[in-house]
């Protein structure tokens, strides 16, 4: 109940697949990430199926989920990057106006005043 950890998590990171083998599997650069090792079967498993939407559904599924657990490692990150950059203050603050951000009514305090001296 809540969390998914329900034990499948070890099919979900697999090995990372080498260079040669992306090579050969003709990966493009933008797939060859953490989980391009369970992209490789999916896209010979497509391939050999003629891309039929029934077939290959492990390989779909692993390969998705997979993607989705290093998508949510990317927002925690980013997540813990955003609460460095602003020295601790949590993103409610922040966006209510208690945080470390200048307001509107700062930045219009600190317009130049004209003299009329020119």
């Amino acid at each position: 109940m809540g969390g998914g950890n329900d034990g499948h998590h070890d099919e979900a990171r697999p090995k990372q697949a080498s260079q040669a083998a992306m090579y050969d599997a003709k990966l493009d650069v933008a797939y060859r990430d953490q989980c391009a090792a369970l992209l490789i079967p999916l896209n010979k498993c497509r391939y050999e199926t003629m891309y039929a939407p029934w077939e290959c559904g492990h390989e779909r599924h692993t390969y998705e989920k997979c993607q989705y657990i290093e998508f949510q490692k990317r927002v925690a990150a980013l997540n813990q990057s955003k609460k460095w950059s602003v020295g601790g203050v949590d993103d409610k603050s922040v966006r209510r106006g208690g945080g470390a951000w200048p307001t509107t009514h700062d930045l219009d305090s600190r317009a130049p005043v004209a003299t009329g001296t020119c």
